[in-house]
């Protein structure tokens, strides 16, 4: 079947463009004929591309901000290297689908919604409307591993999503949260779904380069804002372990060390992790991504609602002993994959059953 993918697939962050990268890749190795649909935004693009102004840099939600954001405009050409790189990646691995806003998506058998956080207002300029949930499709449309960040709903949203869900075939999202926020609000069963970077087998990635970045052993930190604490936890090991720490970012600074590698591509940084020692994560596929190449991990609560992804998926795999806080002083203990590999092979079993059906059109 021809099947178009609507995501983050544009983002200059890792998790983002990685899980769009494995789900094209998977739908491929079930034999579909897959493209993702190139629907980027100009309110969501505009956050990566292009210089930033000195007015973005006066307009700071807090005094704080601002002196940073000034800061950040004298550091443009390392920014856009960083972005070139990620764009490349795009650009060679995924086979894009021009997007025009008249374009009914009737050239598709189906319509994949997700993964990542596609409904997550904050992101999507407080916008229902458009192609994250169908509209306008003359095709099957159907989400999977659909994520939103909220831990609840208010009454305009859940008018909104009362709406929305009753146009899709199937309804899949990612976190446990989020399936007992929208389950009240449809007749039809909302389905959890894996990540594409856990649903996927490892062997998608066999076209990437992901050989040892480095010859020394060393740790990772991945985050998306940083914590000192997180990384004088990720030191302490290091300096345990005999090893050196590597630190992955989300965004640039002149102000950064060498432990920093801010240009990496998305194609590096899965290399980083599948040779890592160690990885210490606030991210969601930061962790995702260490329990696919089997890493030992430990993710950090920051205390806010982007601990609603960690801990929901932490439990699904009962490995909650590794979300642990900024204090902790965690232990050199290695993780128990037996336990892990049993739970997550049911979670894919589900995933892949969902998936083939909404593909189908049985579900």
């Amino acid at each position: 079947m021809k099947i178009g993918i609507i995501t983050f697939h544009f983002p200059v962050n890792y998790g983002a463009m990685i899980q769009a990268y494995a789900m094209q890749e998977h739908l491929r190795m079930m034999g579909h004929e897959v493209f993702i649909i190139d629907y980027a935004p100009e309110y969501h693009m505009k956050t990566y591309t292009g210089k930033r102004s000195w007015r973005w840099c006066l307009r700071g939600g807090f005094r704080s901000e601002i002196p940073d954001r000034i800061l950040s405009k004298f550091f443009d050409g390392l920014r856009q290297k960083r972005n070139a790189n990620f764009f490349s990646f795009m650009k060679s691995k995924f086979r894009l689908y021009p997007y025009k806003p008249e374009d009914d998506m009737s050239f598709f058998d189906c319509i994949l919604l997700g993964s990542d956080q596609i409904w997550n207002q904050r992101i999507t300029n407080n916008c229902f409307d458009g192609p994250y949930y169908g509209d306008g499709f003359k095709c099957r449309v159907f989400s999977y591993a659909a994520s939103n960040r909220s831990k609840e709903l208010n009454e305009e949203e859940k008018a909104q999503y009362r709406v929305k869900l009753n146009q899709l075939q199937s309804i899949g999202v990612r976190e446990l949260q989020l399936q007992k926020l929208l389950q009240p609000l449809t007749d039809k069963p909302v389905y959890m779904n894996v990540d594409p970077t856990m649903l996927a087998h490892p062997s998608v990635y066999d076209n990437l380069d992901l050989s040892r970045p480095m010859m020394d052993k060393y740790v990772v930190i991945y985050e998306l804002t940083n914590h000192k604490k997180v990384q004088k936890m990720a030191d302490r090991y290091a300096k345990k372990n005999g090893a050196k720490v590597v630190i992955l970012v989300n965004d640039t600074s002149l102000l950064y060390g060498k432990k920093y590698d801010q240009e990496a591509n998305p194609e590096k940084f899965l290399a980083y992790i599948k040779n890592a020692e160690c990885v210490f994560t606030t991210s969601f596929h930061g962790t995702a991504l260490s329990m696919v190449f089997k890493k030992d991990f430990y993710s950090v609560r920051q205390g806010n609602s982007a601990d609603i992804r960690l801990e929901s998926i932490l439990t699904q795999v009962g490995q909650l002993d590794r979300f642990i806080s900024m204090d902790a002083v965690p232990e050199i203990a290695p993780v128990d994959y037996s336990k892990i590999d049993d739970r997550l092979a049911e979670m894919r079993a589900a995933s892949q059953d969902y998936l083939e059906k909404s593909i189908a059109g049985t579900i």
